[in-house]
């Protein structure tokens, strides 16, 4: 699906949206993609398609969190200690410890990275199950969800790879409308950007949509 970015657009990355056009000064429409992270198991208590989006928003703002503390030490190892997440070795090729480098320190920080990066896998790993939940929710009516095992036999469907993206809100004569998106859509790529490992940061999304003004921005 492609849609062409107003030229009028302000776009701005924030955590938990897309949101080209977020400042309607213009009166232009504004198309928002809820960002999606790692969610809980759902649960058996009826939520609806609303308090699915809020779940997904709070997980996703942490899944940054955790891609924002995990920049931060890797670049300060690399600029005060000057290695890597996992390279080089703290020790000589006589298995000596080196003696320009903190070793207590980078241990610590390498510790600390190994963590977060358990910590991403399990927010990511935990989220499609609400995706399809929500994605189904669109498409037989958001009153109609409830968060309970399904009654058919049919299988759910397989996302080809990782979702990027899940579309809540498209304004009426937005672009993002005359390309036919629709509240629940998956979204899987903008442009080159994809949900693969390691998923972009939001603001890489809203640089894309501000370098195609006026140009054509390819969804999948």
């Amino acid at each position: 699906t492609a849609f062409q970015s107003s030229p009028n657009s302000n776009t701005n990355g924030t955590r938990g949206h897309i949101e080209p056009d977020s400042q309607r000064n213009s009166g232009d429409s504004v198309a928002r993609a809820t960002m999606s992270t790692g969610a809980e198991a759902p649960k058996p208590d009826g939520e609806d398609a609303a308090s699915l989006r809020r779940h997904l928003d709070d997980l996703s703002r942490q899944r940054d969190a955790v891609e924002t503390e995990l920049a931060e030490i890797e670049s300060r190892l690399t600029r005060e200690h000057g290695v890597g997440l996992t390279e080089p070795a703290l020790v000589d090729s006589e298995g000596y410890p080196l003696a320009d480098v903190d070793i207590y320190a980078v241990r610590h920080l390498r510790s600390r990275a190994h963590e977060l990066r358990n910590d991403y896998s399990a927010l990511t790993g935990r989220i499609e199950p609400l995706l399809h939940r929500l994605h189904a929710a669109a498409s037989v009516g958001l009153d109609q969800l409830t968060l309970s095992p399904p009654t058919t036999a049919t299988p759910p469907t397989v996302l080809s790879e990782p979702p990027l993206a899940i579309v809540g809100q498209v304004d009426s004569g937005s672009p993002a409308a005359a390309a036919g998106l629709q509240p629940g859509d998956i979204v899987l790529r903008v442009g080159p950007l994809s949900g693969a490992p390691p998923r972009p940061p939001l603001t890489a999304i809203a640089e894309h949509l501000r370098s195609r003004i006026g140009r054509p921005v390819i969804f999948a």
